[in-house]
């Protein structure tokens, strides 16, 4: 339990002292008043035990702390009983037993039902880095962080200003959280939690240096990183951590830029000259979410060697991507950039638009190509059924000419075989054309899976996914099978109305199914 509630519940019967009191606390102060409604005297072991506790939490903090009684009819009138107790806790036992008699037992147990007690504390912290810096009301710590604006911390708060590669803040919360980090900020509930933490195996100053030599930021001459605000792990409070993605984006938008500024407290303006000069604006306190893909940018760039020219790369393809505002990046943006990087530095940023054009071209010819395999197939079912009905056409017409039949016995038995081998075959027909179109539709898959190995060499692995979209190929095989399906379907019913049609107008034929479906029920 938060040593602060700890206290002030030796002096009240109030089950909701979180909820009811008013707290504040940012780097340097903590501060809280609480009314006490239902006093009560606290037990003195317990009042003993709690201020030794506090005390030895406090280090090198100073506390100060006012007991006020007021009246609840009327606030304005109320008697002090002692301004500042104390300054400076001590953890002399008689200063403690005086404190206990003279004050809290003697003068409140005297307090009547009209009037309560304001307890007001105040912690003076000074901050250290690389030292333990205390946080004891942790939801108010964030909200104040959330109001800070981001000249003061990046440019006028001596904390954050201060920190570099080999510095570090580490915050100890007095409640009970899930130790959360970045590489320079440590959140935790117990000092045993920094052993296990894990930091990044980076090389700091050579990023440093690197940002130094190719970008500017013109409010100060920044230390930080975005690796100072990148949550390793994170914490189970949503808003720290929007907190400090956005600072991380920020951060990593000024290694990016050729030019950056802070225009008043919160705007941060870039200028990245790649392709084109553009210049982009963020407002931290009310801009929509980043993307974070300018922190994998930055990352990228920053990995390894050749800083300067991936550095160049990667506002050469900001600047292609960039069409109304900074939100226009997304992960695409460095799938290219690393595609245009293995094609290797920005005099060849030219050949890569090339082969991305040739690549679409490509796909676009392969999928237009695709399309001659309905072709084939509708094709064959056209030139089958204008066989077929050619043929009883003829027929139909000798047979007029003729006046020789009847309407019933239009084929004969020559006739009638005739066309069951013509309707025989449009079946087969029908069959090795749907074996025929799928071993097309294997070679389209083979064909358009070759060509993207082809390219495998030339593209990054994300990039070449991106081109070759796996939904390209599928929407054409689907469309094929639907369209192959369709005609199907339809060559299959004339077959059966070709069938049903002969029964009609042959009667050797009908005779012959008659005979056939007699024979069968026997069996």
């Amino acid at each position: 339990m938060n040593l602060i509630y700890q206290f002030i519940s030796l002096f009240t019967e109030d089950n909701l002292i979180v909820k009811n009191l008013n707290s504040k606390e940012d780097l340097y102060k903590a501060s809280i008043n609480y009314d006490i409604n239902n006093y009560k005297n606290p037990d003195y072991e317990s009042f003993l035990e709690t201020f030794t506790s506090i005390c030895e939490i406090l280090d090198s903090y100073t506390l100060d702390l006012t007991f006020t009684t007021m009246n609840k009819n009327n606030d304005t009138t109320y008697v002090e009983l002692n301004d500042k107790i104390f300054s400076s806790f001590s953890t002399n036992t008689k200063y403690l037993d005086d404190l206990y008699e003279n004050i809290i037992k003697n003068k409140f147990e005297m307090i009547s039902k009209d009037e309560f007690i304001r307890l007001e504390i105040n912690i003076n912290k000074p901050m250290e880095l690389e030292s333990i810096n205390r946080i004891f009301f942790f939801n108010s710590f964030i909200d104040s962080l959330s109001k800070k604006d981001l000249k003061y911390i990046l440019v006028n708060s001596p904390i954050y200003n201060s920190l570099n590669y080999k510095k570090h803040i580490i915050f100890l919360i007095d409640e009970d959280i899930t130790p959360f980090f970045s590489q320079n900020i440590y959140f935790l509930h117990d000092k045993k939690n920094l052993e296990n933490i894990s930091s990044l195996d980076l090389d700091y100053e050579h990023i440093v240096n690197n940002y130094k030599r190719n970008c500017h930021f013109i409010n100060s001459n920044l230390n930080i990183t975005p690796y100072t605000f990148k949550l390793i792990k994170r914490s189970q409070n949503e808003k720290i951590n929007e907190i400090f993605d956005k600072l991380t984006t920020m951060i990593s938008l000024i290694y990016i830029s050729n030019y950056s500024e802070l225009d008043g407290e919160n705007i941060l303006k870039v200028y990245i000259n790649g392709y084109k000069l553009i210049e982009g604006m963020i407002d931290y306190c009310h801009s929509p979410k980043l993307p974070s893909s300018y922190f994998d940018i930055f990352e990228w760039v920053y990995r390894n060697e050749h800083i300067e020219e991936k550095l160049e790369l990667a506002r050469q393809i900001i600047s292609l991507d960039y069409k109304e505002n900074l939100y226009d990046i997304n992960d695409k943006s460095l799938a290219s950039i690393e595609s245009n990087y293995l094609i290797y530095l920005k005099e060849n940023v030219d050949s890569y638009i090339s082969l991305k054009n040739q690549i679409t071209e490509d796909i676009l010819k392969l999928s237009l190509e695709s399309r001659d395999i309905i072709k084939d197939f509708s094709s064959n079912f056209k030139n089958t059924f204008l066989a077929n009905l050619s043929f009883v056409f003829t027929i139909l017409i000798l047979n007029i000419v003729s006046e020789t039949s009847k309407p019933t016995n239009i084929f004969n038995r020559d006739l009638s075989i005739l066309y069951l081998i013509i309707v025989i075959v449009s079946f087969l027909y029908l069959i090795f054309s749907i074996i025929n179109t799928k071993k097309d539709l294997e070679h389209y898959n083979s064909t358009f899976n070759n060509l993207k190995e082809l390219y495998s060499g030339l593209l990054s692995k994300d990039d070449l996914e991106n081109t070759f979209n796996n939904s390209i190929l599928t929407s054409d095989t689907e469309y094929i099978k639907k369209r192959i399906q369709f005609y199907s379907v339809f060559w299959l019913l004339t077959i059966i109305i070709s069938l049903v049609g002969l029964y009609f107008l042959s009667q050797w034929f009908a005779t012959e199914v008659s005979n056939t479906i007699t024979y069968i029920k026997k069996l």
